[in-house]
C-alpha cells in the first residue's frame, strides 16, 4: 500500500522569502537611481556623497541583499534535503546510515522534554556584532550631517550627546537579546508521540505514523559539523530536534541545549534508541548523496513511496 510523508514547508517559506527580499532590491535600486538623476541635474552630486548622505537607504538596501542572499542558501538547502527525503522513500538503501541507533525504549523515563534556546555567549556574540555594525553606522551619519552635528554640540555637552547614543545601542541590544531569550525549541516525547513547540508553530507525530527517521547536518552548521538534526515524519506532520555535538564556531548562532553537553548527547542518543523501538524505522542519513536519478523535490505536493 502506498504511504506518504509531509513535504517540507520550508522549502516554500524560504522561497518565498528570497523572492520578497528580492524584489525589494530592485524596487530600493531603481529608487535610489532615480534619486540619483534627479540630484546630477538639479544639484550636480556626486556619486560617493550621494551615498553616503542616503545612508539610511543605503543602509536598507544591503540588509534586504543580506537576506536575500541568506534566504536564497536556506531554500536551496531544504531543496537539497528534501531531493534525498524522496529518495529514502522510493527505497534508496544507500542512504541508510553506517551506524544504526540501538533499539531500545528502557533509556528515556517517558515523559520527558527536551529544551533548546540561545545561550549567553550567542548572545554575546550578537550584542558585540550590533555594536561593531551600528557604531560605524552613527560615524557615517555624524560625518554626513557635519553642520547639524556642529549646532547641536554647540548647544549641548560631548557627554550627554555620547549618553543619548549610548542609551539607544543599549536598548537596541537588551530588546533584539530578548527577543532571542525568548526563542526556544520544545521537544516533548510521551508514550503516545513527539512533539516539537517552536515560537508559535507546533508539530506532532504519533510513534504508529511514522514513515521516515532521518539525520542531516543543522543548517549553519554544515562546516564545522558541530551539530546534527534528527527528522520523524509522518503523513501530516514533521518533527525536529538537535544534537549538539560540539560548541558551534565564532560566527554561529544556534540553539543549544540547556543541560551539560554529555548530559545532552546521551539524552539524544536515548531518544534516538526509543524512536527506533517505537517506529521500527531504520535511520537514513542525508549527509550522503542518493544513488538514485531523476529526483526532485514537490514542495507542494506530499511525496509517494511504495514501503
Amino acid at each position: 500500500m502506498a504511504r506518504t510523508i509531509r513535504a517540507n514547508p520550508l522549502i516554500a517559506i524560504f522561497k518565498n522569502q528570497f523572492l520578497t527580499f528580492f524584489i525589494s532590491i530592485i524596487a530600493l535600486f531603481a529608487f535610489l537611481v532615480i534619486l540619483l538623476f534627479v540630484g546630477f541635474i538639479f544639484a550636480e552630486s556626486k556619486f560617493v556623497p550621494f551615498l553616503l548622505r542616503e545612508i539610511p537607504l543605503t543602509s536598507v538596501l544591503l540588509l534586504n541583499a543580506f537576506s536575500s542572499m541568506l534566504s536564497y542558501r536556506q531554500w536551496q538547502y531544504w531543496k537539497h534535503i528534501e531531493r534525498l527525503r524522496i529518495a529514502t522513500v522510493r527505497g534508496d538503501l544507500s542512504l541508510l546510515a553506517a551506524e544504526q541507533p540501538a533499539s531500545s525504549a528502557a533509556g528515556l523515563s517517558l515523559p520527558c522534554t527536551l529544551t533548546f534556546r540561545y545561550g549567553k555567549g550567542t548572545l554575546l556574540k550578537f550584542m558585540g556584532m550590533v555594536v561593531i555594525l551600528f557604531v560605524p553606522y552613527l560615524g557615517l551619519v555624524a560625518w554626513t550631517s557635519k553642520d547639524f552635528m556642529v549646532s547641536l554640540l554647540s548647544d549641548t555637552s560631548i557627554l550627554v550627546v555620547v549618553c543619548v547614543v549610548v542609551f539607544f545601542l543599549f536598548l537596541i541590544v537588551s530588546l533584539l537579546i530578548f527577543v532571542l531569550r525568548r526563542q526556544r525549541q520544545i521537544v516533548d516525547v510521551t508514550e503516545q508521540a513527539i512533539s516539537m513547540f517552536s515560537g508559535n508553530k507546533q508539530s506532532l507525530v504519533r510513534w504508529e505514523e511514522a514513515r521516515l527517521f532521518a539525520v542531516y547536518h543543522t543548517w549553519g552548521a554544515q562546516r564545522n559539523q558541530s551539530s546534527l538534526t534528527y527528522e520523524l515524519s509522518s503523513m501530516t506532520d514533521i518533527v525536529r530536534w538537535t544534537e549538539v555535538v560540539r560548541r558551534p564556531g565564532f560566527f554561529q548562532m544556534l540553539m543549544t541545549s540547556t543541560i551539560p553537553l554529555e548530559e545532552h548527547v546521551q539524552q539524544i542518543q536515548a531518544l534516538n534508541a526509543l524512536v527506533v523501538a517505537r517506529t521500527g524505522l531504520p535511520l537514513y542519513d542525508l549527509r550522503k548523496e542518493s544513488t538514485l536519478d531523476n529526483v526532485h523535490p514537490h514542495s507542494a505536493e506530499p511525496l509517494k513511496s511504495e514501503l
